[in-house]
């Protein structure tokens, strides 16, 4: 068996986090991603983190992370020779993927019109802060700006305190997977048509259209005038959220209509018929809220997270610790499933990587593969281009393309947020989806914040 997509070129010509992370996807699926890099390598061979916290551009754990699976050459991108390289590199490939600002492919010599007469279907893919129009596209953009202007720092935080920036990089992995899945639209019509099409990614965009409900719940207060609470303000109420306990924070969602659960797993029955307990959030008498949040304190201290976890589960309660990096990777759960990669380097020497996220019956996975050296497939590439005489694609129809999914049905067969988004972005794509919800039982998004917020009007 084959991978899912063996026989699919991408020339990745990305940098640092999003664009690299889209090749990822892509590369882990079985495509051969060829990586060009400027002379000096892609950034992010020097941002670290670097085993031993010692400097070397073959080191940095986040380019190997992001570069797995890919080959390297080095060319200049804003020469004429590394023009001619590009393009040449582009009659090869299905997809390219870009990432620098507006207009400089073009400048260069290898914008999408050059790209399209040597390969008129190739997929073009490229991934800026702001996107190749509007009066924001020749602006620079951070982890921190793009969070900022595209929504979401708002919404994290304390209702009294400043909003506050999600950790990592957030915004460019999701920008990344959002390319991914862009791309991978247009190469299924590609592949159908015969022509090529040009995808403009623009990392703030990704962040508004985020389908959290936090972002949802922006858009309500816009129309409304309601105010909208943090999502650390919304998390920490009585009897849910994270608390601390004898080994660390734990997560138990034990407020509102699970408050009954809750006292009866910390000892505290006395107060379940108490005639305000259940009042909406924010609305419990002061005196109540400190009795129950007394009591759950006292019976978290001495226990540990995990055996927190196990009794809250028995009691119907969602539960889940607040895991460390190092929980994280001597996770009993990971370890069964084979989430973890062990690769060897040349210069990093072994170290554990994240591995898959998903799993096709069908389809095997590609065995892992080591990030590349600087440079390191010159030759192979150039043996490529000698031998080569071009991508030979379908011829293009004169038939008017409509959406890459048209003709697709999808039974949906999904609750809350993860499964609906998905549905979600197919149909957007020209999918038919039917969603088939149970005659007896509402969907619990359905029902969500019944009265205090109008988040299912329309």
């Amino acid at each position: 068996m084959s991978g899912a997509l063996d026989g699919v070129r991408v020339i990745d010509l990305t940098r640092n986090v999003a664009g690299p992370y889209a090749s990822l996807l892509l590369a882990s699926q079985g495509a051969d991603v060829i990586k060009p890099e400027p002379p000096d390598g892609d950034p992010s061979r020097r941002f670290g983190p670097f085993p031993n916290d010692a400097y070397h551009p073959e080191r940095s754990g986040l380019f190997l992370h992001l570069n797995r699976y890919k080959r390297s050459v080095v060319m200049d991108p804003a020469s004429s020779a590394g023009a001619e390289y590009i393009r040449a590199l582009a009659a090869e490939a299905h997809i390219v993927l870009e990432d620098y600002a507006p207009g400089a492919a073009a400048a260069w010599g290898w914008g999408w019109e050059s790209l399209q007469a040597a390969n008129p279907a190739l997929v073009l893919t490229s991934i800026t802060p702001f996107g190749q129009t509007g009066p924001y596209r020749g602006y620079r953009g951070s982890e921190l700006t793009l969070q900022a202007i595209g929504g979401p720092l708002y919404t994290n935080g304390h209702q009294d305190r400043e909003p506050l920036k999600l950790a990592g990089h957030y915004a460019h992995y999701h920008a990344g997977l959002t390319a991914a899945l862009a791309t991978l639209m247009a190469l299924r019509r590609s592949e159908a048509s015969g022509e090529g099409d040009w995808i403009d990614v623009a990392l703030h965009e990704c962040q508004a259209g985020c389908r959290d409900r936090q972002s949802t719940n922006l858009t309500i207060a816009a129309y409304t005038g309601l105010s909208v609470g943090r999502l650390g303000a919304a998390v920490f109420r009585m009897g849910a959220g994270v608390r601390p306990c004898h080994d660390g924070y734990v997560n138990v969602m034990g407020g509102w209509n699970r408050l009954p659960r809750l006292l009866r797993l910390i000892g505290r029955e006395d107060l379940i018929d108490h005639p305000q307990l259940m009042n909406p959030p924010g609305t419990v008498p002061d005196d109540l809220t400190e009795a129950v949040e007394s009591a759950y304190a006292v019976w978290l201290g001495p226990r540990n997270k995990r055996d927190i976890v196990a009794e809250a589960q028995s009691s119907g309660l969602m539960a889940g610790p607040v895991n460390t990096i190092a929980d994280v990777m001597q996770d009993p759960h990971f370890q069964v499933r084979g989430v973890w990669d062990h690769i060897d380097h040349p210069e990093a020497g072994s170290l554990r990587y994240p591995g898959r996220s998903f799993l096709l019956s069908r389809s095997p996975r590609r065995e892992p593969q080591r990030a590349p050296l600087l440079n390191e497939h010159a030759e192979a590439i150039q043996a490529l281009l000698s031998s080569s005489p071009g991508r030979r694609a379908k011829a293009a129809s004169n038939t008017p393309l409509g959406l890459p999914l048209e003709g697709v049905r999808v039974a949906e067969i999904t609750v809350v947020w993860a499964g609906p988004h998905v549905t979600q972005l197919l149909a957007e794509w020209g999918a038919d989806v039917v969603r088939v919800e149970p005659a007896n039982k509402l969907n619990p998004i359905r029902e969500a914040w019944r009265g205090s917020r109008p988040v299912n009007k329309g």
